[in-house]
């Protein structure tokens, strides 16, 4: 019986990882430097919205791109 168990929860891990894979979104991450080289802030754009930090880390804004084309 436990095996029977153990057998069916791997069946349904190997089933199911690929399709949480594919819905998974990829994230683009970038960092910005000042005029001297020093590290100035970050974003990560995940989809059409991209989020901001400052130097320190500090959430900053989003921008999200409209399907118009236009930026918000």
């Amino acid at each position: 019986m436990k095996l029977l168990v153990i057998t069916i929860i791997a069946a349904l891990i190997v089933t199911l990882s690929p399709l949480s894979l594919a819905h998974a979104q990829q994230s683009t991450s970038r960092s910005f430097y000042d005029q001297r080289g020093s590290f100035a802030g970050s974003s990560v754009t995940r989809g059409n919205s991209t989020s901001f930090t400052d130097r320190a880390g500090k959430f900053d804004g989003t921008a999200i791109r409209n399907s118009d084309g236009t930026t918000s």
